[in-house]
C-alpha cells in the first residue's frame, strides 16, 4: 500500500517535531540511546529510511528507557517507520505519542493527525474512529476530521453513535450547516434507526450542503408526501418544486406533473411540463411518445378554450378574488414578477379564500424574482397550513 499526499505533510511534521525537541530534553538521554538515534537521523538525511528505522529500533531496545527517552525514541521511530512505509511500526509509535500527556498539546495533535491519516489508508475503521474522536475531544480543528470520525462510525454500523455525537450541535443550533459527508452519514444513521423525522431533517441538511445535487433533492422531496401534516391539496405545489429542482427522471414524471396542472386548470403550465420532458428526451419510448401526443392534444384544446376567458379576466380583474385568480394564472405561466404584484394587491383583503395557499405562491413568486427577504416575510405570515409552511421553507431552504 502506498502512502497518499496527506501523509507526506504528516511525515515532515513528525521529523520536525524530533529535530525541534528541546535541547535540555535531548541532554537527558543516555549515551547508549543517543548513539543509535543520531545514526538514525543521519540515515534519514541520507534518504535511507530502512537503515534509519533499524537504528531507531535499536534505541528502542535499550533496557529500562526513562519516560523522556521513550518519548524521544518513539518520535524518531515514527518518522523512520513512516518514511520506510513500515505501517505496523509507525502505528505503534504514533499510538503511543498520540496519548502521551507529557508532550505539548500541539505535538500530540500533530501526531494524532498523522495517526488518523495512516489508519484511513489501512481501512481500520475501529481504530480510525477511536483516533479521530481522541483528536476532536482534545481540541483538534483540522478540516474534515469530524466527517472522518462520523464516516468511521457509519462504516461500523454505529448509527446511534453518529446521532448521539451530532445531537448536541443540532439541538443548540437548528440551522447548523453540516458538510456534505456529515449530512449524508447522518441521513443514513437516522434512516437506519427508523427515525423518520430525524431522517427528513437530515435530508434537508444534506440539500443545504449540496444544493445543486438533484438526487439529494429527489430523495428529500419524495418524503414530503409522507409527512403527517401533508395536505393533498398541495400536490401540484410539490410537483412544481420537484420540477424546479430537476428531480424528474422519466416520462411518467413529466406526464404526472402535466396532468396535475391540467386538473387544476392551468393548461399553459401543463404544456411547459410536457415541453420540459421533450427537452430532457424523456419520451423516447414509443408508448411514452404516444401518451405525450394524447395529453398534448388535450392540453392544446384546453389552452384554446381558456384563451377568451383569460383575456376577459385580464381586462376586468378589479376585485381581490379576481386579482388572486389572475395571479394564479400568471404564476402557472412562470410570469413571477407580475404574479407577485397581483398577489400583493389581492392579499390586502382580509379573509381571502385560500389565503395560505395564495401566500405560499406569492412567496415562491418573490423567491423566483430574486426578492428573497420579502419571500421569507410572506412565509412567516402563513397562518394555519403546515403544508404551505413546509413547502415554502423548502423553496427557500438554500441560502
Amino acid at each position: 500500500m502506498t502512502f497518499g499526499r496527506p501523509l507526506l505533510h504528516a511525515i515532515l511534521v513528525s521529523a520536525f517535531l524530533w529535530t525541534a525537541a528541546p535541547a535540555q530534553a535531548q541532554a537527558t538521554l543516555r549515551a547508549e540511546v543517543v548513539k543509535p538515534l543520531q545514526a538514525a537521523q543521519e540515515q534519514l538525511k541520507a534518504g535511507n529510511a530502512a537503515a534509519a528505522l533499524t537504528h531507531a529500533l535499536s534505541a528502542r531496545s535499550v533496557p529500562s528507557l526513562t519516560a523522556a527517552e521513550k518519548v524521544t525514541v518513539e518520535r524518531i521511530v515514527a518518522t523512520a517507520a513512516l518514511n520506510a512505509k513500515e505501517q505496523g511500526t509507525a502505528l505503534e509509535a504514533l499510538t503511543f505519542l498520540s496519548a502521551e500527556t507529557s508532550l505539548p498539546a500541539g505535538d500530540r495533535l500533530a501526531f494524532q493527525e498523522t495517526l488518523i491519516s495512516l489508519l484511513r489508508l489501512q481501512g481500520d475503521m475501529a481504530g480510525l474512529a477511536k483516533a479521530a474522536r481522541q483528536y476532536l475531544d482534545q481540541g483538534g480543528t483540522k478540516a474534515g476530521t469530524r466527517a472522518i470520525y462520523l464516516q468511521a462510525l457509519s462504516a461500523q454500523n454505529r448509527h446511534a453513535d453518529v446521532i448521539e455525537y451530532l445531537n448536541p450541535l443540532l439541538q443548540s443550533d437548528k440551522d447548523a450547516l453540516l458538510s456534505e459527508p456529515e449530512a449524508r452519514v447522518l441521513a443514513i444513521a437516522q434512516r437506519s434507526v427508523k427515525n423518520e423525522a430525524g431522517y427528513y431533517d437530515a435530508l434537508k441538511r444534506l440539500v443545504r450542503s449540496a444544493p445543486t445535487n438533484a438526487d439529494y433533492w429527489g430523495t428529500l422531496l419524495a418524503q414530503v408526501k409522507n409527512l403527517p401534516q401533508f395536505d393533498a391539496r398541495y400536490e401540484l405545489d410539490l410537483a412544481r418544486l420537484m420540477a424546479h429542482r430537476q428531480t424528474w427522471t422519466d416520462a411518467n414524471d413529466h406526464l404526472y406533473y402535466a396532468q396535475l396542472a391540467l386538473k387544476a386548470g392551468y393548461p399553459l403550465e401543463a404544456q411547459r411540463a410536457l415541453d420540459a420532458g421533450v427537452q430532457a428526451k424523456a419520451f423516447s419510448a414509443a408508448a411514452d411518445a404516444a401518451n405525450l401526443d394524447k395529453l398534448r392534444r388535450t392540453v392544446q384544446r384546453k389552452i384554446a378554450e381558456d384563451a377568451p376567458l383569460l383575456q376577459a379576466l385580464e381586462k376586468k380583474a378589479s376585485s381581490a378574488q379576481q386579482q388572486a385568480e389572475l395571479a394564479e394564472i400568471l404564476f402557472s405561466k412562470a410570469d413571477y414578477p407580475e404574479a407577485a404584484k397581483l398577489y400583493r394587491a389581492a392579499l390586502q383583503t382580509p379573509d381571502l379564500r385560500r389565503a395560505d395557499e395564495l401566500r405560499l405562491h406569492w412567496a415562491v413568486a418573490l423567491e423566483l424574482s430574486a426578492q428573497r427577504n420579502e419571500a421569507r416575510a410572506q412565509l412567516a405570515a402563513i397562518q394555519s397550513s403546515a403544508t404551505a409552511r413546509e413547502l415554502g421553507a423548502l423553496w427557500t431552504l438554500v441560502p
